[in-house]
């Protein structure tokens, strides 16, 4: 997202000039116009089940994403196994029990943030995910 970025915060309020855009920019932009509305799709968030929070930070910038347990089968064990012993089985590729993305979000670091140590890093990841998803957080249990 950043070279539509930078594209974007060039002709801040302004139109953007056709010369603007390059080959390679509306490539980009196709690709991820494709890769939002395919699948996997956004799922609505069901309170009834397990919510875990994932997030992640580096110098360059930090993320968070929202997700639930899918609804097959091997998933609805799963959930039942981590409630009971808190075990957490879920995998993230095609087989077995799976993971549904509610919610994401990424950013740029400050340039403050940028030199946090990697533990206050993933810290403030982890406190800006929880800050974006209270309404969903709020008064619920989650991982």
């Amino acid at each position: 997202m950043k070279p539509p970025r930078e594209l974007y915060k060039h002709f801040y309020r302004s139109d953007i000039l056709i010369m603007g855009w390059t080959t390679k920019l509306i490539q980009l932009f196709e690709d991820l116009k494709i890769g939002i509305t395919s699948s996997p799709v956004l799922s609505r968030f069901d309170p009834r089940k397990p919510t875990i929070l994932k997030t992640d930070w580096s110098a360059r910038g930090m993320s968070w994403i929202l997700i639930q347990p899918a609804d097959d089968d091997a998933s609805v064990k799963a959930t039942a196994t981590l409630k009971k012993i808190g075990e957490f089985l879920f995998d993230l590729d095609m087989e077995g029990p799976r993971l549904k993305p509610i919610k994401y979000g990424s950013r740029a670091c400050t340039t403050s943030e940028k030199w946090f140590h990697p533990f206050i890093g993933e810290a403030a990841a982890g406190r800006w995910g929880i800050g974006q998803n209270r309404k969903f957080l709020w008064g619920n249990f989650f991982y």
